[in-house]
């Protein structure tokens, strides 16, 4: 894990994510760029601790700590860039993963660009869900739809910003992206899915309660900004709800279509069951006695 250009610090913050954790240091430690390091910062995880799950990884610098007591992710993150030497910062979940090219296509980026400060990807979601997501860094877009946790940035916006906030639990990720957004830095998105995000039930995202809480910590700590944006804020609101009207429209039509075509087959399944009834006696065995069975199940369901 050694090579030409400058150092990069994945940093993982773990709890609670036992199945995935492996999987998220190999997708970083078999980057095709080389000059890396990584370092997990295990929250004081009930279960298995990110050592343990770690023991049978055999990956050059790799570091793993652990807090005494949980104390969220956003202090977790610091302690890893804190225990960090990298020029840039990779921060990334530890249910999440990258592709094996992010490093190399992120990193370039920088050297055709030294006035960046960050750069991202879009993202491919796998578990529960499968889409491209093509995120923004608007300030009225981050407000609404949040960011994704993994971007690759110069280890001086960090400085200059004072890391993440230790008392956020939830919004941290997006509170520390509009503070850089506020400040000057400026973002440069690759419009590749080279970032792969979890979407799966135990993911605190997947709560009901996550966007309605997550805003109310934007608005708290942000309250002045939400008040100067809140025409632009409202606009991109309306735009996503009709995105998603759209979108349930054409899963509806969708539905309708489907239905359409099962009722069709329905009903000549039902012909061709009377047919038979007509023609000869029926038997208990074979299609005839199947198509019996399913034919008063139907029959059972109507009423």
């Amino acid at each position: 894990m050694t090579g030409a250009g400058p150092l990069v610090s994945v940093i993982i913050p773990f709890f609670q994510q036992d199945d995935y954790l492996l999987e998220a240091v190999e997708s970083s430690a078999n980057q095709t760029y080389e000059n890396l390091e990584i370092v997990v910062v295990d929250d004081c995880s009930p279960g298995r601790s990110a050592g343990e799950i770690l023991s049978v990884c055999r990956v050059p610098r790799l570091k793993v700590l652990r807090h005494e007591e949980n104390l969220g992710p956003s202090a977790a993150r610091n302690t890893a860039v804190a225990h960090s030497s990298g020029e840039f910062i990779l921060p990334l979940d530890a249910d999440d993963k990258i592709s094996l090219e992010y490093l190399a296509t992120t990193v370039a980026a920088f050297q055709d660009d030294p006035e960046l400060g960050a750069v991202y990807t879009s993202a491919q979601l796998f578990g529960d869900e499968d889409n491209i997501w093509h995120p923004q860094t608007s300030v009225s877009y981050l407000l609404c739809n949040g960011s994704p946790n993994t971007f690759l940035y110069r280890r001086e916006l960090f400085d200059a910003l004072g890391g993440y906030k230790p008392y956020l639990r939830l919004g941290e990720n997006t509170d520390f992206w509009l503070r850089a957004q506020l400040s000057g830095w400026r973002f440069l998105h690759i419009d590749r899915p080279l970032y792969f995000y979890r979407k799966h039930r135990g993911g605190i995202t997947s709560t009901e309660s996550c966007f309605g809480d997550r805003a109310r910590i934007l608005v708290r700590e942000h309250r002045e900004l939400v008040a100067n944006r809140l025409e632009e804020i409202l606009l991109e609101q309306t735009q996503r709800y009709c995105e998603q009207i759209a979108a349930y429209d054409a899963l509806r039509e969708q539905y309708m279509q489907l239905h359409a075509e099962v009722t069709e087959r329905w009903d000549q399944l039902n012909h061709y069951y009377e047919h038979h009834l007509q023609a000869t006696p029926a038997r208990k065995g074979g299609l005839l006695g199947a198509l019996t069975s399913l034919f008063k199940m139907r029959q059972a369901t109507n009423k």
